[in-house]
């Protein structure tokens, strides 16, 4: 049987990685990670983002995840502010692709360019559940309050964001949709009579 240890609980030494990360962010595509550049290995769209957990706030880096179900922060934050997160109450939440994942809940906020996504709670993940260690932003709070255009296309690929307009509702992606435009599943739109002028 082989047994997980846990790894020592270290809030500056997390702080520090946090900060390098946050400080990397800034002109680049993305964070570099234990030593590796992650726009090397593939662009991903990347924001700053501040986590207060209590009375402390962190700039952090932060991942526009369309695949992620909510905004999720990583163990590693929550160390990195000195909190023992597996003390925190328990939650399940479906975690987009990966199915039903074991989270912890506490009190707190992420905020993204003024605006709270997560106004009184913060989702954070299992220990060593995450890879890497920024926040992943979900879209059932961060796609509802913005509008997020990807371009992969483009060379190199970009990404908008944009405030959510109002008056529109969020699809099921994410992006507002206007009202006028949604039709039910299967409808097909009328052809229109073609005149002829002669």
């Amino acid at each position: 049987m082989v047994t997980a240890r846990a790894p020592t609980i270290e809030p500056e030494r997390n702080r520090e990685l946090l900060q390098l990360a946050y400080e990397r962010l800034e002109g680049q595509t993305g964070p570099a990670y234990r030593g590796v550049q992650i726009s090397t290995l593939f662009p991903m769209p990347f924001v700053g983002v501040e986590v207060t957990l209590g009375d402390q706030t962190l700039p952090c880096a932060a991942l526009i995840d369309s695949g992620a179900d909510r905004t999720l922060v990583p163990f590693e934050v929550a160390v990195a502010f000195g909190i023992d997160a597996t003390s925190l109450p328990v939650v399940s939440y479906h975690a987009g692709e990966i199915g039903l994942a074991e989270q912890r809940v506490a009190a707190g906020s992420v905020t993204y360019r003024g605006v709270a996504v997560c106004p009184e709670q913060v989702l954070i993940s299992a220990q060593g559940s995450l890879p890497f260690p920024w926040v992943i932003l979900g879209r059932e709070d961060f796609f509802r309050l913005f509008a997020v255009a990807f371009r992969w296309d483009a060379t190199p690929p970009a990404f908008t964001v944009r405030p959510a307009a109002r008056g529109r509702q969020p699809s099921r992606a994410g992006a507002p949709v206007p009202k006028a435009s949604r039709r039910p599943a299967g409808s097909i739109r009328p052809a229109r009579p073609r005149v002829r002028k002669g």
